[in-house]
């Protein structure tokens, strides 16, 4: 059964095409962006409680002396504040330039694509709602653990040179693995995006789309009308033919990769009588269609240039037509008559073609028939011309324009593009997805990058006696780097173990955007592990470093 769906919107929210193809998409990035957020938020809450371990010492005298631990809070969080409000006031003056790279990536796919994306209030408090968000829950923990202090052991602490504790080290650790978990989710959904609109690209469709260029025409605007709507049909079609590079011509009255009609059948012979079942898509083609395409003839013949001309009732079906109407049987010869509301069409089959992906590159193979455009179904507006060519059909879009003009002047080009073109344009959404999730998953890993950094650097510092202890007994410099880097993959490890299960979960929540996948892909899997792993390696080795280079004669007096 055919099933239509109506769509109601608020109308003072305006019409746009654009709104419906990109909302979905734009909530899951915002999701994205969310899971970007939190993993700064986690790093700079790991600066903010190792910036409040260093300064236990100048809190432990400020409580000495009598100042309210509360007054002290107040003081910690004004300067997390400060570092929340430059960080708001800086995204809102990139947002301008994400704004244009943003519709730049969209325009891509759309011809001559203008948006205006106004600031307004909305977004600034929204903006500033969040910046005040963040500086209550990452900033208001490490005020609090920084002024939760016991004074004598503090004062003790420092004499003998060390501050703070272990716990403090273990919740940098924790909120490093934080980090690690997030960004690989955020990689793993990029890598599926990928995956996803690589298998798009590379799939076959069913027909020969190279040197294909694709002309759509409004004769209606020209004046061209009924049977001269269809005598144009056939003199354009003769005189694309003669255009210097090309090789064939054909025509359809949608094209490739666009709109798509179906209506109910009644089909002669067919063992089917389920009226709910006898429906079926339909394109209505011009001569040589299937040979200009490339889309393999199985049985019988296309529609030819005399059934254009005199306007035949001939259509050819395609093999999931075949094999859902005539399981088994010869269909050459029978007819199907098409229940258009306005008018009953009925057509003789003349030939079974391969199926194809003519309107959708994730198109499910379903049954479809090809009738002849001269004898139409209803009312056909605009017509789109199918040019194979012998070269880069981009170089034969000028002569094709001329040609045209030469025709008739007053023929309208709607659309002029070849058919690469409009599957980019078909894609735009998933290229879209695709590279702003890779954007975003590379800066989540840049920055849990940055905060592994600066915790194995933290916890290096305050195991500075113990490193030197380990060189004075005769721990080499390559066994101390190792025992950091192994310390930091485990970090690593158990960051990917966290995450795995929750990536494999988000990828069963976006499958309906994923083409050719499974919710768990080895590729997938293995790239992100990599790019972690990679990460992780270069994150501890600078302090891994650091640590191989301590003097022993130094950590101890040190102690």
């Amino acid at each position: 059964m055919l099933q239509e769906r109506i769509q109601l919107r608020p109308g003072n929210r305006g019409a746009s095409e654009a709104r419906g193809e990109f909302a979905d998409p734009l909530v899951l990035l915002m999701a994205m962006v969310g899971a970007v957020l939190l993993i700064a938020c986690a790093n700079i809450a790991n600066l903010m409680l190792a910036r409040a371990t260093g300064r236990q010492r100048e809190i432990g005298v400020r409580l000495a002396l009598g100042a309210a631990r509360a007054r002290l809070i107040r003081q910690l969080l004004r300067e997390s504040a400060v570092i929340a409000a430059l960080g708001g006031a800086l995204g809102i003056l990139l947002s301008v330039a994400d704004a244009r790279l943003l519709l730049a990536l969209v325009s891509t796919g759309f011809d001559n694509l203008r948006l205006d994306v106004p600031h307004d209030y909305h977004v600034l408090l929204f903006t500033a709602a969040i910046s005040l968000l963040t500086l209550l829950l990452f900033g208001l923990v490490p005020a609090i653990r920084g002024t939760r202090l016991d004074i004598n052991r503090t004062f003790a602490a420092n004499a003998r040179g060390s501050s703070g504790g272990r716990t403090d080290v273990q919740s940098g650790r924790l909120l490093g693995i934080a980090q690690i978990a997030l960004s690989f989710v955020l990689l793993m959904g990029a890598a599926f995006f990928a995956r996803s609109l690589s298998n798009l690209l590379s799939q076959g469709l069913g027909y020969d789309r190279e040197h294909l260029l694709m002309v759509t025409l409004d004769p209606a605007a020209a004046g061209y009308e009924g049977p001269g709507a269809i005598a144009l049909y056939e003199r354009v079609r003769q005189q694309l033919r003669t255009v210097p590079g090309v090789r064939s011509a054909t025509l359809s009255n949608t094209g490739l990769l666009a709109g798509d009609s179906g209506d109910h059948l009644a089909i002669e012979g067919s063992p089917v009588h389920d009226p709910d079942k006898l429906a079926s898509e339909w394109t209505e083609i011009g001569a040589d269609y299937f040979t200009t395409l490339g889309i393999p003839l199985l049985r019988g013949r296309e529609v030819s240039p005399s059934d254009a001309t005199r306007g035949a009732q001939v259509c050819v079906i395609n093999e999931s037509f075949l094999r859902k109407f005539f399981p088994g049987m010869d269909a050459i010869g029978r007819h199907i008559t098409d229940m258009y509301p306005t008018t009953i069409e009925t057509f003789q089959i003349i030939g079974v073609v391969a199926d194809s992906k003519e309107h959708a590159p994730d198109e499910k193979s379903s049954p479809r028939f090809y009738s002849n455009i001269s004898h139409p179904i209803g009312t056909v507006k605009a017509v789109t011309y199918l040019l194979r060519t012998v070269r880069n059909p981009v170089t034969v879009a000028f002569a094709v324009r001329e040609s045209l003009h030469k025709l008739d002047r007053n023929l309208t080009i709607l659309s002029l593009r070849t058919v690469d073109q409009q599957i980019d344009r078909r894609l735009i959404t998933e290229r879209l997805i695709a590279d702003l999730a890779a954007f975003f998953a590379l800066i989540a890993v840049f920055i849990a990058a940055i905060g592994l950094y600066g915790v194995m650097s933290y916890s290096m510092t305050r195991r500075t006696n113990e490193f030197g202890i380990r060189m004075a007994l005769g721990a080499s410099a390559t066994g101390v780097r190792s025992m950091v880097l192994v310390e930091t993959l485990w970090m690593v490890a158990i960051g990917v173990a966290v995450g795995l299960p929750c990536a494999i979960a988000g990828a069963r929540f976006i499958s309906s955007r994923l083409y050719g996948l499974s919710a768990i892909d080895p590729l997938s899997t293995t790239a992100a592990i990599a790019v972690v792993v990679d990460s992780g390696v270069l994150a501890g080795y600078v302090p891994a470093y650091r640590a191989s280079k301590i003097d022993p004669m130094v950590s101890l007096r040190h102690d």
